[in-house]
């Protein structure tokens, strides 16, 4: 009874490590071979604690600006037609 109870906490764990990982930017490999690491009772989600290395975030100033649409002259008069010009 006691290890059905280790088994499920294990898995349980498991379960939210995976659910984390797959909606990360890890790679699909590397998510593959933790899906089969995290399998293994007990030993898969220490394993996972211990030694993943999830990817970094980009620091601000190695990120794409936000692309602001009032700075653009877009803003709230914004008209997908092409302004008519009079001769």
């Amino acid at each position: 009874m006691f290890l059905w109870i280790v088994a499920s906490i294990s898995w349980s764990i498991s379960l939210y490590c995976l659910y984390n990982m797959w909606r990360g930017k890890a790679a699909f490999l590397k998510k593959l071979v933790w899906t089969v690491i995290l399998l293994c009772p007990v030993l898969g989600p220490l394993a996972y604690g211990g030694l993943f290395v999830p990817p970094t975030e980009l620091s601000a100033d190695l990120k794409a600006p936000e692309y602001d649409q009032t700075r653009h002259g877009l803003g709230d008069n914004y008209d997908s037609h092409p302004p008519e010009h009079h001769h």
